[in-house]
């Protein structure tokens, strides 16, 4: 699958409605606003966050602060909410979960537009083993009403989940052919993101834990009453489908059951495009197989999947040519496939049926990217980005990197510049709940002239205004607090780093390479293995500078250690010079010359101060550690 594609896919696998519901709650409560304490009050008359935006870090723009997602009116609600989610506990108190459907009661009379209020209602009311179905129903029905109202947020992306559970009401209500309906539209509502509807939380499909979610004795049931009905297949052909993930043992008759749902209806473009998604999923996830012949079968079989998947989808097409989502999915496809000349007219078409897919722009983006018309990429890289940023699209910060990338292709280095610098500020701003002060400020020691105090608050107001300053501060200065760290957010240190080596800044370019294993300490390995990075090659001769070894610590002294080989002949020598900076000079303290096999050759005395040479090796030396 594309990335974007990707992304939102992992983000669904293995969440159960009811583990949903508990995460709602926890987002609401840590990310909406509480009422402000005596000392939050107090730094909001004083407002710090400028002391981090002059330290003149890009990432710090105004641009990447989140203070003003929310409204005052959603602030007012959260602060209702927040006492009812306190007291959900855990969610299996039946007592409290009681008490939770009688104050949420109290909300809806107070706000009767508020859709998430009533599902978590029908939720928690089934939680407590409430009977009265048609009720529950009831709020599901207007959960669903009310979701496509702009007047509050919803923590839903869809009402995909919401008939799902209706589904499951349904069927304990002994209308089995409603549920059928019901869950025929929770499929058509978003069939490139189903994970809510068929998911109980568990590993296995037996498991039956959650009340909430639909189980495999329900579309077992709805089997025996309709074994006509190609639906009741596909449904439960999705139901195995998200027990993939967990043991692939589940694709087959996850297969079965879609192939069956075909052979009833060979016209169903829906069915099609599911038994398409499946083995376009287990074509990501070939590595979980037990396959002979070492990477050729594992090249072959994820190949051969994918070419299963692209006939699927085209099926769909024919079956139903609006049907956009299978013409993601065959671009999608044809991606996988590295076919990506092939792959452009499908995300035209996805593009043409909704311009506002942002994942269509960012994946043809990626896509005109291999095939070099960067300039082509690069518009639908800034139409993704625009898309995004009206959505407020968690995936902004990829689009920005992708394009970064092209920019750097095209040698507009400045761009790519501000748009690494906007990916690491929107991940950071994310990622900074979950690290402890001590790591933000490894990171950037430039806020080391910022007190602890000042810091946080600054940061609360960038990113987390939501928050008081005591429940924020208490997850900074978390004395036991880990975090794994992010890959992505090293990589475009790293990225951000490289791009400056390129500019020849070599000392700036260095701080981004020593933020990288300080965000993700399995970086130190990765710079270690590629420490040598080339800075200049004329037409038999390449450079490279050791980014491990570069020594700022005296005043005007540098110090550093550079590879030159002979691209003719392989034979190479490494070079530890110093540089004076104030008065232009250079010397080489130590030289050793080697064979292409790496056997030492010779060792070069050292040499005495030199005038810096213009249009030479030693002046992009010189320029690069002394600016």
């Amino acid at each position: 699958m594309g990335k974007y594609i990707k992304e939102k896919l992992s983000k669904i696998i293995g969440i159960a409605v009811l583990i949903i519901l508990i995460a709602i709650a926890v987002f609401i409560y840590f990310f909406y606003f509480q009422k402000s304490s005596s000392v939050e009050k107090a730094f909001i008359k004083n407002p710090q966050k400028v002391l981090i935006e002059s330290k003149g870090l890009a990432e710090f723009n105004a641009e990447n602060d989140t203070s003003n997602d929310a409204t005052s009116q959603d602030k007012k609600l959260a602060e209702e909410m927040t006492p009812i989610f306190k007291g959900m506990g855990d969610g299996k108190d039946i007592a409290k979960n009681k008490e939770t459907t009688l104050a949420i009661g109290k909300i809806i009379s107070k706000y009767p537009e508020y859709s998430d209020a009533y599902f978590l209602r029908a939720s928690v009311s089934i939680l407590t083993g409430d009977k009265d179905y048609q009720k529950i129903i009831s709020d599901v029905d207007n959960a669903i009403k009310f979701h496509s109202s702009t007047k509050y947020k919803s923590a839903y992306d869809s009402t995909a989940g919401m008939y799902g559970m209706r589904a499951k009401l349904d069927i304990l209500s002994n209308n089995y052919q409603q549920a059928v309906n019901d869950l025929e539209i929770a499929v058509k509502t978003d069939p490139s993101n189903i994970g809510n509807v068929f998911n109980t939380g568990g590993v296995k499909p037996e498991d039956n834990s959650d009340p909430t979610a639909l189980q495999k004795n329900d579309l077992d049931l709805l089997i025996a009453q309709y074994p006509d009905d190609f639906r009741v297949y596909m449904f439960r052909g999705l139901f195995y489908n998200a027990f993939s993930f967990y043991d692939t043992q589940y694709y087959k008759p996850a297969l079965a059951d879609l192939e069956k749902a075909i052979s009833i209806n060979p016209n169903s473009a829906l069915a099609d495009y599911f038994l398409g998604t499946i083995y376009q999923k287990a074509a990501t996830l070939v590595y979980s197989f037990k396959l002979d012949g070492g990477t050729t079968a594992y090249d072959n079989a994820r190949d051969s999947m994918n070419k299963q998947a692209l006939e699927s989808f085209n099926q769909a097409i024919k079956n139903d040519p609006k049907f956009k989502e299978a013409y993601a999915q065959v671009a999608e496809s044809f991606y996988s496939l590295e076919q990506y000349s092939e792959a452009i007219p499908y995300y035209d078409k996805v593009i043409e049926l909704n311009p506002e897919n942002a994942g269509a722009y960012n994946d043809r983006g990626l896509a005109k990217s291999y095939t070099n018309d960067y300039y082509g990429a690069i518009s639908d890289f800034t139409q993704a980005a625009n898309v995004k940023k009206e959505k407020s699209d968690s995936f902004l910060d990829t689009t920005y990197k992708n394009r970064a990338d092209v920019y750097v292709k095209v040698d507009n280095l400045q761009s790519a510049f501000e748009d690494y610098s906007r990916a690491i500020g929107l991940l950071f701003g994310a990622a900074t709940i979950s690290m402890p002060i001590s790591q933000i400020r490894s990171i950037y020691p430039e806020f080391n002239d910022i007190s602890d105090q000042n810091l946080i608050e600054e940061l609360r107001q960038k990113y987390y205004p939501n928050l008081s300053y005591e429940d924020f501060a208490k997850l900074l200065l978390s004395e036991n607090k880990e975090n794994p760290g992010s890959t992505v957010l090293a990589d475009l240190y790293i990225s951000r780093g490289d791009l400056l080596l390129k500019e020849g800044n070599f000392k700036k370019a260095t701080i981004e390479y020593t933020r990288a294993p300080k965000e993700n300490h399995y970086y130190a390995d990765i710079l270690t293995s590629e420490r040598w990075k080339q800075i200049s090659k004329t037409s038999d001769t390449e450079y490279y500078l050791d980014i491990q070894t570069l020594d700022f610590t005296q005043t005007n002294i540098v110090s550093l250690w550079v590879k030159i080989l002979n691209t003719n002949t392989q034979n190479y020598s490494q070079q530890n010079y110093q540089i004076d900076c104030s008065g232009k000079k250079i010397k080489s303290v130590s030289a050793t010359n080697y064979n292409s096999i790496g056997n030492v050759i010779y060792t070069s005395p050292a040499q005495d101060w030199q005038s810096v040479v213009p249009e030479s090796i030693g002046e992009v030396l010189s320029n690069g550690m002394c600016k």
